[in-house]
């Protein structure tokens, strides 16, 4: 089979994102449930997050460095309104000591031509249609999002070793919100700011929740759940930790009443299905561990839930000859295996090919 340069690239964007790591908590992190923070700490890892978000994600900072070079490009040659100070900045925010307790990089600072001389500060965020249209009908800025400016913001304003920010002050934040697969529009762009003022006090607030955070993580102690239901917060939705925290429970992305739409023993029944799956699917990926043994590392894959064996009849040659009874009857002799998942044998170009699939 020919290889595929588009699956280099897939490797290449998920290996990017789960073998990057840093030693700090970054500012953006911190709006975030402080409880989630601490168990991805304390156990080293990071969100699972599916291919194609991380594809959006890759696309994300990529749109960011074409978008402040578009900027500064525009203030050079063009007649711009503003006067670009800086891009792609790391700050840092440090403690009464002068210790750094916060790091992160903001995207694009300036100075308008006209009016006050003082700073605005702007965070672009590169979204997907249908979380663009959502923002554009609330006409509301994301609160996790504007907490991040805020922090940016404070950590310029206090920046006390870097020659640029000495004498300089931002006064005023700019959320960029960017449609990144907009539908065609009659008129304007898929593009809606949020302004608003800094905010101190929130600032230090969100530095204290982090200062509370290292003396849980120092302490080995649990913070404690900031909500006291999944209802509270959208987080919970997306969290590889939410039936560590709630408990077996019927997810529903609807709002207000949507849950008590749904019958008790209905909600139940699903519970118990979903956890029948999950032990299914277990036994599962054991059973395809031990089939790949027999069959050879390099010609198994797993796809689409199903388990793809296959072998190339000059590789074979090289090895012991795979018997398909052998492999159904290994199937069968599973009492949960058996009743899933079946095992046939297709013949296309070059291959022969044993699929292991779910049953309907």
């Amino acid at each position: 089979m020919a290889q595929k340069f588009a699956d280099e690239i897939i490797k290449a964007i998920v290996s990017k994102y789960y073998d990057e790591t840093r030693d700090y908590i970054g500012i953006s992190q911190i709006p975030y449930c402080e409880l989630k923070l601490y168990r991805d700490v304390k156990r080293g890892r990071k969100q699972d997050v599916p291919a194609h978000v991380l594809q959006r994600m890759f696309i994300g900072t990529a749109a960011h460095k074409g978008m402040e070079e578009l900027l500064l490009w525009y203030a050079k040659e063009k007649n711009a309104q503003f006067i670009p100070v800086d891009t792609e900045s790391e700050i840092v925010i440090r403690d009464e000591r002068g210790v750094p307790i916060l790091k992160g990089h903001f995207d694009f600072l300036f100075i308008w031509k006209t009016g006050r001389k003082t700073g605005t500060l702007v965070d672009f965020k590169f979204i997907g249609h249908n979380h663009f249209r959502m923002i554009e009908k609330r006409n509301e800025a994301p609160a996790h999002y504007v907490d991040q400016m805020y922090l940016y913001a404070y950590a310029i304003n206090e920046e006390k070793e870097n020659p640029k920010f000495k004498d300089f002050k931002v006064t005023d934040c700019l959320l960029v919100m960017i449609d990144i697969d907009p539908p065609p529009r009659k008129e304007g762009l898929y593009i809606k700011e949020f302004r608003f003022r800094t905010n101190k006090k929130r600032a230090l607030e969100l530095i204290e929740k982090k200062i509370h955070l290292d003396k849980c993580l120092a302490e080995g102690m649990e913070p404690e759940k900031p909500f006291e239901s999944p209802d509270e917060s959208w987080e919970c939705n997306y969290c590889d930790y939410y039936e560590e925290c709630w408990g077996a429970q019927l997810k529903l992305k609807s709002k207000g009443k949507g849950k008590k739409l749904v019958p008790d023993e209905l909600a139940k029944r699903y519970i118990e299905l979903k956890s029948k799956k999950d032990e299914i699917e277990q036994q599962m990926e054991e059973v395809r561990q031990q089939i790949t043994e027999m069959i050879g590392e390099y010609d198994a894959m797993s796809k689409d839930g199903a388990l793809i064996i296959k072998y190339i009849p000059e590789k074979i040659k090289q090895k012991e000859e795979v018997d398909l009874d052998k492999l159904k009857a290994f199937v069968n002799d599973n009492e949960i295996l058996s009743q899933v998942i079946k095992v046939k044998e297709k013949k296309t170009g070059g291959y022969h090919k044993f699929d292991v699939k779910k049953t309907k």
